[in-house]
């Protein structure tokens, strides 16, 4: 596990430029250091941007909803970092969305359905739904605005669990330890030291991470990236 200032100071040992010893803090420098702490940075927010369903960014989250109330921001649920809804998986085999009557308990948590927005406005997004026949909601789906949407609209106050994708997280302390599975805290290294280079307009020489990133990168995908299931 490394903190931001240990990968400061191992970017500084790898290039070779100043010495780790010398850089006691990520605020407040300048010069040299104040690009290595700089391209730290934005190495880990490139990796974390480069894939929208890493493992480390996917969080759970469960809300109550209203009667009468079918659309829903993540605001409504206080989500950390929110990003994204984590949709339903190919070929259905993956429903994220859940829905239970608190009156019943978990015993009455069942999957519920992703839809189309089209097909959620064309049937529960019009005229007066107070009079539909069931209003226990059966499916879910994202409008433009990125809100969730149910319907039926709900009559009773439904508990829903469901997944999101939060947004990257920024490195500003000393301490600060990216979430990123510790193993792999050497990839944000080797990121940062191939855009250091590209900025000293050293190009020959960034080929040399770009190489050693090449392996960790793989199987940072293979322990972070969902399973892909073929129907």
């Amino acid at each position: 596990m490394a903190t931001f200032l240990e990968l400061v100071k191992d970017l500084a040992r790898q290039d070779g430029s100043i010495s780790p010893v010398s850089i006691t803090s990520v605020e407040n420098q300048t010069g040299r250091p104040e690009k290595m702490v700089n391209f730290v940075q934005k190495a880990y927010n490139n990796i974390q941007r480069s894939r929208p369903d890493w493992g480390w960014l996917t969080e759970e989250f469960t809300g109550t909803l209203i009667p009468g109330t079918a659309k829903y921001t993540a605001a409504s649920f206080n989500l950390n970092r929110w990003s994204n809804w984590i949709e339903d998986g190919a070929a259905m085999d993956f429903l994220p969305m859940s829905l239970r009557d608190p009156a019943i308990g978990l015993s009455d948590e069942g999957e519920i359905d992703q839809v189309y927005y089209e097909y959620w406005r064309h049937r529960y997004g019009r005229g007066d739904q107070s009079d539909m026949y069931w209003n226990r909601p059966i499916e879910w789906a994202i409008t433009p605005k990125k809100e969730l949407a149910f319907g039926p609209w709900p009559d009773d106050g439904y508990i829903i669990r469901g997944q999101y994708q939060k947004g990257p997280q920024q490195l500003l302390l000393n301490t600060d330890v990216p979430e990123m599975p510790a193993r792999f805290h050497d990839l944000i290294v080797w990121e940062a030291l191939r855009l250091l280079l590209v900025h000293d307009g050293a190009y020959q020489e960034s080929q040399f991470p770009t190489q050693e990133m090449s392996t960790l990168r793989h199987e940072l995908e293979i322990d972070q990236l969902p399973e892909v299931i073929v129907p």
